[in-house]
């Protein structure tokens, strides 16, 4: 007969093979169960995945208007600065060309007064019998005009001096350019 020890190991492996069987199908269901948890998760982070890169490409379009605007922006500013420059440059310009307008009113050859002031370089109009306006140039001072009118033997009764304001320059600094007086 089979001795005690055959006997166990002949148990042992019939009990192994029962538990094994037994088990194998609760191993099976939990291997399914696993592997479908484990492929819902997966197709979860696939989805966020997908999110995600929807979201860094509507950023990265965003991102590159914004560059785009940027760019639009800074060369908006640098005519914007040119601009400026030239009308400071015409402003300056302005400012140095700026004459002096003399009302005159005199007794004598008024005529005779007037072309000698021409000589000097100097607008003038006669604007009555006895009023001249006068437009100094650079150079040309106030007694010029009376160094010509004792030479004439004209008397300047009255003298009105007007100089353009700091406002008049710049009106005619925008009116000349692109500033839309």
């Amino acid at each position: 007969m089979l001795s005690t020890s055959a006997l166990f190991l002949l148990g042992a492996a019939i009990g192994g093979a029962i538990c094994w069987l037994i088990s194998r199908s609760k191993i099976s269901t939990e291997y399914d169960r696993a592997r479908r948890e484990s492929e819902t998760e997966r197709a979860t982070i696939l989805e966020r995945l997908s999110g995600r890169e929807a979201q860094i490409e509507e950023l990265k379009d965003v991102l590159d208007r914004e560059c785009e605007q940027s760019a639009k922006l800074r060369n908006e500013n640098a005519s914007a600065i040119a601009e400026l420059s030239a009308i400071q440059v015409r402003l300056e310009e302005e400012r140095k060309a700026n004459r002096k307008f003399l009302m005159l009113e005199t007794r004598g050859d008024q005529h005779k007064f007037a072309a000698a002031i021409g000589a000097l370089g100097c607008e003038y109009a006669l604007t009555g019998e006895t009023r001249v306006k006068v437009v100094l140039q650079g150079g040309i001072e106030v007694r010029d005009l009376y160094r010509i009118a004792a030479q004439q033997n004209i008397q300047i009764r009255r003298l009105s001096y007007k100089r353009d304001s700091l406002e008049d320059i710049f009106l005619k600094a925008m009116e000349n350019g692109h500033g839309g007086l």
